[in-house]
C-alpha cells in the first residue's frame, strides 16, 4: 500500500485528499488503493470525498480516548469531526448535480422548442378560449400538434 500527495490535482485521489484534509505524509489517514477504490465506487468527486470521510471516522470510532500522565488523546473526537466533514462533503455533492434553467429566453429557442415534436405540449396557448371559426393554424405558430381542422381565414 502506498500514499502519496501530489499538490498539481491532476490525480482525482489528489483532489479527494485535498477535500479531506489529507495532505501530510506523516501523518496519513488513508492509502492510495483505498481511495481510489472508493473513488470507482461513488459518483463524483465530493461523493467520493464524503465516502473516505466516512471511512476515518470509522477508524477513530474504533479506538477510545485515551489519558496517559497531563497528555490526552480525543480519538472519538476525531471521529465526530471526520463525520461533520462527511456531511458537509455529501451536501456540497448535491449542490453541484443542481442548475436552474429557465427555457424560452430567447426566440430561437422557443422556435427550437415548438420544432420539437418529441416535446410534450401545453394543453392551453394564448389563443385558448377564442372562437375556433375565427382563428387559424397559424394562430398556434409552429406547434406540430396544432387542431388540423383549422382553416385560414
Amino acid at each position: 500500500m502506498t500514499w502519496s500527495y501530489d499538490t498539481g490535482l491532476a490525480a482525482t485521489k489528489d483532489q479527494i485528499r485535498l477535500l479531506i484534509g489529507d495532505t501530510d505524509s506523516s501523518d496519513p489517514q488513508l492509502q492510495d488503493e483505498e481511495i481510489s477504490f472508493i473513488a470507482s465506487q461513488e459518483s463524483g468527486l465530493y461523493r467520493g470525498a464524503a465516502q473516505c470521510a466516512y471511512n476515518i471516522a470509522a477508524k477513530y470510532t474504533r479506538q477510545v480516548t485515551r489519558s496517559f500522565g497531563g497528555r490526552s488523546d480525543q480519538l472519538s473526537q476525531l471521529a465526530t469531526q471526520y463525520r461533520t466533514l462527511a456531511k458537509e462533503l455529501m451536501a456540497k455533492s448535491g449542490m453541484r448535480r443542481i442548475s436552474p434553467y429557465a427555457g424560452g429566453q430567447s426566440l430561437a429557442e422557443k422556435d427550437s422548442q415548438a420544432q420539437n415534436t418529441d416535446l410534450v405540449q401545453p394543453i392551453f396557448s394564448k389563443n385558448t378560449g377564442r372562437n375556433p371559426s375565427t382563428q387559424s393554424a397559424e394562430d398556434f405558430g409552429d406547434y406540430p400538434n396544432a387542431p388540423s381542422d383549422w382553416t385560414s381565414n
